[in-house]
């Protein structure tokens, strides 16, 4: 599966590099952006704390313990 996000990161970047002019020194910027868009293609938001998104509504999905503590009438 990493194998697959890199080479698919690596093409996008170039692509992003070659559409950009081939400039010089940009090449941790394409790399982050392709990685951005893969992870965005994934259904994931960056970040330590990403979770699948429901792509009906584009709201992440809570946790269970957050509905029991509202049941309950507890904060959350």
């Amino acid at each position: 599966m990493e194998k697959d996000k890199t080479n698919h990161v690596q093409k996008r970047a170039y692509e992003l590099w070659e559409q950009q002019g081939r400039p010089d020194g940009k090449h941790e910027e394409h790399w982050k952006q392709a990685e951005q868009e893969f992870s965005e293609e994934e259904g994931f938001a960056s970040g330590p704390s990403s979770r699948k998104l429901d792509h009906n509504s584009g709201i992440a999905p809570r946790s269970k313990g957050t509905a029991k503590r509202r049941l309950r009438g507890g904060s959350v």
